[in-house]
């Protein structure tokens, strides 16, 4: 669930998405967005608007799958996009991403505490990892396929399937670690359930993933839910003995706007603040401008 988990996998399927698109000869975010040799209607692309502002266009489903729109979504919050005229294994394989009616995912990115575009200028590494590690990723995952009745239930079923797998006392991890989990004092308005146990020993040793506090509302169902690593596991900034440390939370919450469930990974430092991300999130999901776009034409 953390950086420290998923972002190793995440580089090596970079690494592989790059060499395949290199050797595809398919490059989505070059020349407008690319059009994937002309084999496929693409599912988003970059525009110019008159003041030479550029944007992201990226078709998507408001509410059922024939509603669909093109959001349009200012180009330096953009990280990547879900589908588009990319082949998976060169020119004419079938990937169903490419021949999908509409993005089912996006990733944006901004910068903390301003919450301002991270790429506005070139990107700056300090952002990515490290100790001035001070970007959050935002995903958004369209929820528009799950039924109605229950869509209220998805981030539950979420919160449920997260303590039951990463909160687990009877786990080879959590025993290898001396580690149980159980309640823990309300934090930041917000219910919790975490790590219980000496975790100091994560000041110099590897392995502070086991310790992890998840956060929840007061209320049935739950409209979001926040899992960081224990707040005993110090962010080097809190206390320098803990060597470059960065605990990182996954932000998890319902999106109105867009009808879908919005990913948030960001430093637990900010962690008080969190209704301010969410908000502000939301708000810019809803202030982006939305035209009718046409079903796909093959």
């Amino acid at each position: 669930m953390f950086r420290s988990r998923k972002w190793r996998i995440a580089g090596v399927v970079v690494v592989l998405w790059l060499v395949v698109a290199a050797w595809a000869r398919v490059w989505p975010f070059g020349h407008g967005g690319g059009n994937g040799g002309g084999h496929c209607d693409p599912n988003e692309r970059f525009v110019v608007d008159e003041t030479g502002k550029r944007f992201l266009e990226a078709r998507w489903p408001l509410g059922r799958e024939d509603n669909l729109v093109w959001l349009r979504i200012p180009a330096e919050y953009v990280n990547w996009a879900s589908t588009g005229c990319i082949s998976a294994f060169g020119p004419g394989y079938p990937d169903p991403d490419v021949v999908g009616p509409y993005d089912t995912t996006l990733s944006l990115e901004v910068v903390l505490p301003e919450f301002a575009p991270k790429n506005r200028n070139k990107p700056d590494l300090r952002f990515l990892q490290g100790p001035e590690w001070s970007s959050v990723t935002i995903l958004v995952h369209t929820l528009v396929r799950v039924p109605r009745i229950e869509k209220d239930h998805v981030l539950n079923e979420m919160l449920h399937d997260t303590e039951r797998i990463s909160l687990n006392s009877k786990s080879s991890i959590a025993k290898e670690y001396n580690i149980t989990y159980g309640p823990k004092p309300d934090r930041f308005g917000l219910k919790r359930i975490g790590a219980l146990g000496d975790l100091s020993r994560f000041r110099t040793e590897f392995g502070g993933d086991v310790g992890e506090d998840v956060y929840f509302p007061d209320h049935q169902p739950p409209d979001m839910w926040i899992m960081c690593q224990s707040e005993e596991i110090k962010d080097y900034t809190e206390d320098p003995g803990w060597d470059l440390r960065t605990p990182p939370c996954e932000h998890n919450f319902y999106s109105r706007a867009l009808d879908a469930h919005v990913e948030m990974d960001y430093r637990r430092i900010y962690l008080p603040r969190w209704r301010e991300w969410q908000e502000k999130t939301e708000a810019f999901l809803q202030s982006l401008a939305m035209v009718k776009a046409g079903p796909r034409t093959h």
